[in-house]
């Protein structure tokens, strides 16, 4: 767990130099050597520095302290203690606790507790992880253990966990360009036609985007990005590399940048006015998408796919469109025919959604979701560089595009119906050129697959020859 924490740290940018605790505390963390208090004194700290990322310590330390106490309401026995020196630490149990906390909505639909989720979802993983690191018969870790740890655990779990914020519609991803890995980079092969190399940054993809709906190029805010002292020349090169080149901002200067008021600055986001007349509101939305060149293209982002996944992508339904890049797509009327159209509302066309997906995905954002995708960005950047370093580029590539491969799957089993039983059966009826993905995470909806996990790991067959 402390190697898991320290790793966290690392992807997320956390300082290593808190109040509560110093970068040589957080290696011994890792590593061992900390006395059993110390060990989980540390580990306390570790964690509410990690979340205090996404928010502030008071209210990081509290909501760690607040699903605790949740999680001891649970009907089943508890699987952490709290000793008398306050800390929390875990208590072996034969499997993870179920939860004991729910999505909570307000009057308009939005997620009230998604931190609370966030920490709730966090504390399984080092769970499931403490449950795994007992009962996996290995007698040492070796780089393939970690591969299969990563590819059979950590990935399915962190895929399934964003898809279900997705199906809830919270604000994770809400306004982000729809149907891409935004927080992942972008890669082509190199000029050897062997390799891969990295054509697009996560900074750069979502610098961009703010970018667009800024309406201007960032030097233009020099005054918002950087500290006092910063001329024009020096912060052009300073936002040259964040937007195009492979350099991570680090989490004071995210946290720097949504502290300012950004309010009207945004010159390239849309807002819908529900009050006026429907065809008043498309003209408005058809003008604002011409605008921005969403209208036609002169080339077919599905043509220019690999062959397998221009399939796909054929199957269902996608046409190449630029706007199917940004919002979600109408299966039954391809986005061509609202520009084309003298009248889309009198010809039955789903107008007012159309101008919906629009306004949603070019809405003002606040400080709190910029911060969130800059961090979620920046994160992956830095897990990406991080493989990269130790394994080659090709390596990370492969791990990223496994990672794709297990959202997709997981996307289609959700996409299958609601129930666990619709669910269970989109898994059986995965193809065989696709089992390996089943097997990776069949356990995410099979408690007897649960069990056979540690047993997978330590076994240094490949996972493709379950039965």
């Amino acid at each position: 767990m402390g190697e898991v924490l320290g790793f966290m740290v690392d992807w997320l940018g956390v300082p290593k130099k808190q109040e509560s605790y110093v970068h040589k505390e957080l290696e011994r963390l890792r590593k061992g050597g900390l006395s059993e208090e110390k060990y989980w004194f540390i580990a306390h700290k570790v964690i509410v520095a990690i979340l205090a990322s996404f928010t502030d310590e008071k209210t990081a330390d509290e909501t760690i302290r607040k699903i605790f106490l949740q999680k001891l309401a649970s009907a089943k026995k508890f699987g952490w203690l709290q000793n008398p020196n306050g800390l929390w630490v875990p208590v072996q149990e034969t499997e993870p606790l179920p939860d004991s906390l729910r999505w909570r909505f307000n009057k308009d639909g939005d997620v009230e507790n998604l931190l609370e989720r966030l920490v709730l979802d966090w504390i399984e993983f080092l769970e499931r992880n403490e449950f795994l690191r007992m009962n996996t018969p290995v007698e040492q870790r070796t780089p393939e253990l970690i591969i299969r740890w990563a590819t059979l655990f950590a990935i399915p779990f962190v895929a399934y966990n964003l898809i279900e914020y997705l199906e809830i519609h919270s604000s994770v991803e809400r306004g982000m360009p729809g149907g891409q890995f935004w927080y992942l980079p972008e890669v082509a092969i190199g000029e050897d036609k062997k390799s891969f190399v990295v054509t697009e940054w996560p900074i750069n993809k979502v610098l961009g985007w703010w970018e667009d709906l800024l309406g201007e190029k960032f030097y233009t805010n020099a005054g918002l990005l950087f500290p006092k002292g910063y001329d024009g020349d020096e912060a052009k090169r300073q936002v040259h590399y964040w937007r195009h080149d492979k350099r991570t901002p680090d989490q004071e200067t995210i946290l720097r940048w949504c502290k300012q008021n950004w309010n009207g600055k945004y010159k390239g986001v849309f807002k819908d006015n529900a009050a006026m007349p429907l065809h008043e509101r498309w003209n408005l939305c058809r003008g604002f998408l011409v605008n921005k060149g969403l209208n036609h293209s002169t080339t077919n982002w599905v043509e220019d796919l690999p062959e397998e996944m221009r399939a796909a992508f054929k199957r269902d339904k996608y046409r190449g469109e630029p706007l199917e890049l940004q919002i979600l797509r109408f299966k039954e009327a391809s986005f061509a025919q609202f520009f084309d159209s003298p009248d889309p509302i009198a010809e039955g066309l789903p107008v007012a959604e159309l101008i919906a997906r629009v306004a949603e995905r070019y809405a003002q954002p606040s400080n709190q979701q910029l911060k969130a995708r800059l961090l979620m960005a920046a994160s992956f950047q830095r897990a990406f560089q991080t493989l990269e370093s130790g394994r080659g580029t090709d390596f990370a590539v492969i791990t990223f595009g496994t990672y794709k491969e297990i959202y997709d799957y997981l996307m289609r089993v959700h996409n299958a119906g609601t129930s666990g039983e619709m669910r269970t059966a989109q898994l059986l009826s995965t193809p065989p050129s696709q089992l390996k993905l089943r097997y990776a995470c069949e356990w995410l909806f099979d408690k007897k697959c649960w069990y056979e996990l540690p047993s997978l790991l330590g076994s240094r067959k490949p996972t493709q020859n379950k039965s």
